[in-house]
């Protein structure tokens, strides 16, 4: 009884400080998180890495990743979301997910995992090595493109979803 009431308490405060630092952290975030969005030259830097092909990263497509400050209370959503990851998701967690990924697929549900060849950003590694622990999994690799392989490449990512759906008589 003891034990749980310390371990209640223990969890109680975990969670009072958890809100408390967002509401002191809150507003510096929010201004930080602002300026950034608002500036051009982060998403061109940050696109152009996650792009294989850096010339495909236009003027229309970074006003597109832009568009996020076009919505109310996108900052404070994207604020509260970051909060809710750091302090939720622990390495159990992660771990956990995997296992219920590998445990639909051992019982028959195909996985496909599309990855762009020159991705700096999660390595094709990891990718190969997901394809070997998940029973199912296939592993379509998109050449000639880095992290945003769906977007530097929507024809040829549309029919590799396609013809994995295809294999399912979904289509």
């Amino acid at each position: 009884s003891g034990i749980n009431k310390k371990s209640l308490v223990a969890k109680l405060a975990l969670v009072l400080g958890q809100k408390l630092s967002l509401l002191l952290i809150q507003p510096i975030l929010l201004v930080v998180l602002r300026s950034i969005v608002r500036n051009r030259a982060f998403w061109q830097k940050g696109l152009e890495s996650a792009w294989f092909n850096a010339s495909k990263v236009t003027p229309e497509v970074i006003d597109g990743y832009r568009k996020a400050k076009l919505v109310r209370g996108w900052d404070v959503g994207m604020v509260k979301f970051v909060f809710a990851m750091l302090f939720s998701m622990n390495s159990k967690e992660s771990a956990s997910l995997l296992t219920q990924v590998v445990e639909a697929a051992d019982s028959g549900l195909p996985v496909l995992i599309v990855h762009g060849e020159h991705d700096r950003i999660v390595p094709l590694a990891n990718s190969l090595a997901l394809e070997k622990v998940i029973p199912n999994c296939q592993l379509a690799i998109l050449r000639g493109t880095g992290h945003n392989c769906h977007e530097e490449a929507p024809l040829e990512f549309i029919d590799i979803v396609a013809d994995f759906l295809k294999t399912l008589s979904l289509i």
